[in-house]
């Protein structure tokens, strides 16, 4: 069993995780949310913002498992679908076709998603994922990398840790120009 694993640069992670946050408390009327509050979610309860849990389990796989788990980076495969995806496919050994570089931009098709897409479906009144149901190509990733500064202190806490983790495998991720 080969094993991917889609990394993220945590500011990118924690700017959308905020802009998650706010798009449900305006959802919820709740403009005036206290990010606090948000400590007892089970979402947070849970430590997501204290450790990477990829980054533990990347390592478990290489120890026990699998020398080279493959890893691709969001930016890249957004950046670059029509290289990065042949070579996802490639170290997956599944065959690829480039017809997944383009597909129907509505709702409908996430239903056929396999994995979180119920979930998304849920947020749809937010209007979090809009962009997402609406897209028909991978969209290149927004060209500034959020500032620290500007990241609410709950989501910044633990960014070294994390950015740790993340540069670790982004040296061992597949790259656009292999």
């Amino acid at each position: 069993m080969r094993h991917l694993f889609l990394i993220r640069h945590p500011l990118r992670i924690a700017k959308s995780m905020e802009l998650a946050f706010l798009s449900s408390a305006k959802y919820l009327g709740l403009e005036n949310l206290d990010y606090y509050v948000l400590r007892n979610t089970p979402f947070i309860r849970q430590g997501h913002f204290e450790r990477d849990d990829s980054h533990a389990f990347w390592r478990y796989l290489q120890e026990k498992h699998e020398a080279n788990p493959t890893i691709i980076d969001s930016d890249d495969l957004c950046r670059e679908p029509e290289r990065m995806l042949p070579k996802i496919f490639k170290a997956m050994g599944i065959p690829y076709d480039e017809k997944y570089l383009t597909w129907d931009g509505s709702e409908e098709i996430v239903k056929s998603w396999k994995g979180s897409a119920g979930g998304m479906v849920t947020w749809r009144p937010t209007k979090f994922y809009q962009r997402a149901f609406q897209s028909s190509y991978f969209m290149p990733p927004k060209p500034e990398m959020p500032r620290l500064d500007d990241i609410h202190e709950l989501l910044r806490e633990n960014h070294e840790v994390l950015l740790r983790c993340y540069q670790e495998m982004y040296e061992h991720r597949i790259r656009p120009d292999d």
